[in-house]
C-alpha cells in the first residue's frame, strides 16, 4: 500500500471515530433529559396524590378536628364549660373521642357541682356520664335540656351554684330524675315543672309546697313508695342521694336482691320500711350507721343468715319485724341494748337455741311475737311472763 492509499484509509478511520463520538454524545444527552423528565413526571404525581389526600380527609372532618384534638365545645342556652386552667377534681374526665353532646353534658355547671357531693362520688356519678345510655346521662340531660327545667331555673350557670337553694333544687331534681330512670315512676306530677315537693312519694320538711320553682324548695324528708306496683328491680343505692331523708317506704313492691348499704349512709333515718318484698341474704352489718332508727320493718322478704350484732346497737329502737323470713341463729343477749323497745317480731323463721334472759330488761316492750321458730319453748315461757306490760 502507498503513501496515498495509506493517507486515505487513515482520514477514512477518523471520519468513522468522529461519527461514532457523535451519535455517544447524542445518547448520553437524550438519557439525561429522560431521566430528568422521569423525575419531574414522579414529582407531579406525589405533590397530586398528597392534595388528594388532603381533600378527603377534609371532607371527613379529620384534619383539625374539635373531637380528636381540642375538644372544647361553645357553650349552648342550657350549658357553662368549666375553664380548663383549673378543673374541679371531681368533675368528670373525658377522653378525646367524647362526643359534643357529651362534654356539653358532663361539663355543665349541673353535672360540676353534683360531682363535687359525697354520695355522688361514691356511687360513681361523673363516671357513668361518660355513657349516653345509663341513666345517670338521661337524668342530667333531662334537667338541662327539658322544657319543665329550663323555662323555670337555669341550671347551667355556675355562679348560680353559690346559692344553696341552686344547689338544693338542683340535686333533689336530678336524684328523682334518676330514680325515675330507674323504676318508671308514673305517678302524679313526676317530671313536671311543679316543685319536686308537690311530686307524688315526695314529701319535704317544712310548711312550704309551693308549686313555683321560684320558692325556696324544701329538703324530701320523706319517701313513701309504698304499693307503687314498681317494677322487679334491686333497690338503687341511689336513694343515699337524699341525705335529709328520715323515713324511707318501699312496702309492697316487687324489690329483689340484697339491701343496699348505701341506704345506711342516711344517718338521719329513723323509719325504713322494706317489707312485702323480695329481697335476699343478710341484714348489712353497716345498719348499725343508723343510729337514729326508730322503726325497722323487713318482714315478708327471703332474708337469710344470722342477725348481725350491730343490729342491737340500734339504741333508739321502737319496733322491730323480721317475721316471715328465713333467718337463722341464736337471738343476741345484747337485745337488751334496745330498750325503748315497744314492738317485736321474730316470728315464722328460723331462730333456735335459749330465747336470751336479758329480755326481761326490755321493760317498754307491749308487743312480743316468736311463733313458728326452733326456741327452747319452756325457756321462752318463763321469759315473756316476766314481762308486765306485754299487750299481745
Amino acid at each position: 500500500m502507498n503513501y496515498r492509499e495509506r493517507q486515505a484509509l487513515k482520514e477514512s478511520t477518523n471520519e468513522e471515530g468522529k461519527g461514532r463520538l457523535a451519535g455517544n454524545k447524542f445518547k448520553f444527552w437524550f438519557a439525561v433529559l429522560a431521566l430528568i423528565f422521569v423525575i419531574f413526571a414522579v414529582s407531579i404525581g406525589v405533590s397530586i396524590g398528597r392534595n388528594m389526600k388532603a381533600d378527603n380527609n377534609s371532607s371527613l372532618g379529620l384534619e383539625n378536628s374539635d373531637v380528636s384534638k381540642n375538644p372544647t365545645v361553645t357553650p349552648t342556652s342550657f350549658t357553662t364549660i368549666v375553664p380548663t386552667s383549673s378543673p374541679p377534681t371531681s368533675s368528670p374526665t373525658l377522653s378525646p373521642t367524647s362526643s359534643p353532646t357529651l362534654i356539653k353534658i358532663a361539663e355543665s355547671a349541673a353535672a360540676v357541682y353534683l360531682s363535687s357531693l359525697p354520695p355522688m362520688q361514691l356511687l360513681g356519678f361523673a363516671q357513668a356520664l361518660d355513657d349516653p345510655t345509663s341513666p345517670e346521662y338521661k337524668a342530667m340531660e333531662w334537667l338541662l335540656t327539658d322544657p319543665s327545667n329550663t323555662e323555670n331555673y337555669d341550671h347551667s350557670n355556675s355562679a348560680n351554684f353559690d346559692d344553696p337553694q341552686t344547689q338544693l333544687e338542683t340535686s333533689q331534681r336530678y336524684a328523682a330524675a334518676y330514680l325515675n330512670q330507674v323504676l318508671g315512676i308514673n305517678k302524679t306530677n313526676w317530671m313536671s315543672s311543679q316543685n319536686v315537693c308537690e311530686w307524688e312519694g315526695l314529701q319535704c320538711d317544712g310548711n312550704q309546697r309551693s308549686r313555683s320553682l321560684a320558692v325556696s324548695a324544701n329538703s324530701i324528708t320523706k319517701i313513701d313508695f309504698s304499693s307503687f306496683d314498681l317494677p322487679s328491680h334491686k333497690i338503687p343505692p341511689q336513694f343515699a342521694y337524699f341525705q335529709k331523708l328520715t323515713s324511707l317506704n318501699l312496702n309492697n313492691n316487687s324489690f329483689k336482691g340484697p339491701i343496699p348499704t348505701a341506704l345506711f349512709d342516711l344517718i338521719e333515718l329513723e323509719d325504713l320500711n322494706l317489707s312485702n318484698n323480695q329481697l335476699e341474704r343478710e341484714i348489712p352489718p353497716d345498719i348499725s350507721e343508723c343510729t337514729s332508727l326508730k322503726n325497722l320493718l323487713l318482714h315478708n322478704n327471703n332474708l337469710d343468715s344470722a342477725l348481725p350484732d350491730t343490729l342491737f346497737d340500734l339504741t333508739n329502737l321502737q319496733k322491730l319485724n323480721l317475721s316471715n323470713n328465713n333467718l337463722t341463729g341464736n337471738i343476741s343477749s345484747n337485745i337488751a341494748n334496745l330498750n325503748l323497745l315497744e314492738e317485736l317480731n321474730f316470728s315464722l323463721n328460723q331462730f333456735g337455741g335459749q330465747f336470751p334472759t336479758e329480755v326481761m330488761q326490755l321493760v317498754q316492750l307491749k308487743v312480743l311475737s316468736t311463733s313458728s321458730n326452733d326456741f327452747d319453748a319452756h325457756n321462752l315461757s318463763s321469759e315473756v311472763s316476766n314481762l308486765v306490760n306485754l299487750v299481745e
